[in-house]
């Protein structure tokens, strides 16, 4: 029932290949659009897998039967990377309409019901004839439905191309150099598929697209794992990261800063060349807080910063995936310049608002003691001027005591309130017995 044929071993390997890519994309299918992504791999290793048994298929019945299982896979993956781009270009809100689901829908369908019912029809294929290269493979004879069936697997490719160049061109420096890599990933199955079609350099029947899709999951490996696709930044950075206030700063793991949103740029003067560097050797090594705070992830996560003639709040965020485990950290600047003046423009309030309690706290105490004190020396002096003119000693005695004594308490109390109010320059040096001494010295 089958042969091992050369093609056939080859697009066995693609098939290895393209099923541990659909293995690293699946661990990633929590992302943003990575269930399309993951789910796309998957569907392509399943095509390159039944491509493989159509070339090794001895029997003409056999090699039919694969070929629609080819159909099978091979419209769904083109949808679902149609998705995924839809998503990692930013507008994931046209899934939610009908019309773009229905359309995503309906292309896998019709594709995949032209190749299964062709018995009945013979629209998509009208003949099979048997190459005579001695290499196992049959010329499939296109029928008109052939065109719709290339028409419109290439227009879901242009829809996957356009998302891709859109990103390419407008994105981040990251997200530029991953949508390329994805470009150079899906030119070359496709630029051999065109081959196929209009039979250039081509044997009869022999479609090499399903073997340089093997090329196609190394360069998807090489996005997963050399440029942290789908995991370092989001895998589609909208329009709010580039134009908000607040900086946005992206350190992978190994310390190199790998993106940046402009405001960032315009606070921290970093530039494209300064991409992929350890952000030590770039300009925010003129900013020592930052340095630290990116230096110690387990040290603080926020701390304010002056960066004349503003003041921000710096808050450090680690990014991690579906393990927990750290890849990277976020740093966002945040203008609170205003914030700040109106916390100093409050603390100048609370200090004049404590200077009005403490004047008023002098005024009861001059009230409760000095003033009371004054009052019984001005009424003892009253009392002790009477008894001398009644010429009676002894009572005159008592009253000179107790003036005298109403005399060191106002005293008293008057350097106790001269004391609270001039504090020694070192009091936050001093030890309970200084301050017992100084208390001492200058009241008692």
């Amino acid at each position: 029932m089958f042969t091992l044929t050369s093609i056939s071993a080859l697009i066995f390997l693609a098939t290895m290949v393209n099923t541990f890519t659909a293995y690293v994309a699946w661990q990633r299918r929590k992302t943003r659009g990575g269930i399309y992504f993951a789910l796309a791999m998957i569907a392509l290793a399943l095509w390159s897998m039944a491509s493989g048994l159509d070339y090794a298929a001895t029997s003409v019945p056999l090699k039919i039967f694969f070929a629609k299982l080819e159909y099978a896979t091979y419209f769904p993956a083109l949808s679902l990377m149609a998705a995924f781009s839809i998503t990692y270009a930013g507008y994931e809100n046209w899934l939610k309409k009908a019309s773009v689901n229905a359309f995503l829908f309906l292309i896998p369908i019709l594709g995949i019901l032209l190749a299964w019912t062709n018995e009945l029809h013979t629209w998509l294929w009208t003949d099979f004839i048997p190459s005579g290269q001695g290499i196992n493979v049959v010329d499939f004879k296109h029928g008109p439905a052939f065109l719709w069936v290339s028409f419109s697997g290439y227009l879901l490719v242009i829809i996957i191309a356009l998302n891709f160049l859109q990103v390419a061109m407008t994105g981040s420096s990251l997200l530029r150099r991953q949508s390329r890599l994805i470009l150079i990933a899906l030119a070359v199955p496709v630029a051999s598929n065109l081959l196929y079609i209009f039979k250039v350099l081509n044997f009869p029947g022999l479609d090499w697209s399903s073997v340089t899709f093997s090329l196609t999951g190394v360069l998807f490996l090489i996005a997963l794992y050399g440029s942290r696709f789908m995991e370092i930044v989001p895998t589609a950075r909208n329009a709010m990261i580039d134009h908000m206030n607040d900086g946005v700063l992206v350190v992978d793991d190994h310390g190199r800063l790998v993106d940046f949103n402009p405001a960032a740029q315009a606070i921290c003067k970093v530039s494209q060349q300064d991409l992929w560097k350890p952000f030590q050797q770039t300009p925010l090594k003129n900013f020592p807080e930052i340095v630290a705070l990116l230096s110690d992830p387990m040290g603080r996560t926020s701390q304010d910063i002056i960066i004349s003639p503003k003041s921000y709040n710096i808050q450090r965020i680690p990014l991690s995936d579906h393990k927990d485990r750290v890849y990277g950290h976020l740093a966002v600047l945040h203008d609170n310049t205003e914030l700040h003046a109106a916390q100093e423009k409050l603390g100048e309030q609370k200090r004049a608002f404590a200077v009005i309690e403490e004047r008023q706290r002098l005024a009861r105490d001059l009230h409760d003691s000095v003033s009371q004190s004054l009052h019984s020396l001005n009424l003892f002096s009253e009392t002790l001027i009477a008894a001398l003119g009644k010429g009676n000693v002894d009572r005159t005695q008592q009253l000179a005591e107790r003036l005298q004594e109403s005399a060191r308490q106002a005293l008293k109390e008057t350097r106790l309130m001269l004391y609270q109010l001039q504090p020694s320059e070192n009091e936050a040096e001093m030890n309970l017995i200084d301050e017992i001494e100084a208390r001492l010295s200058s009241v008692e």
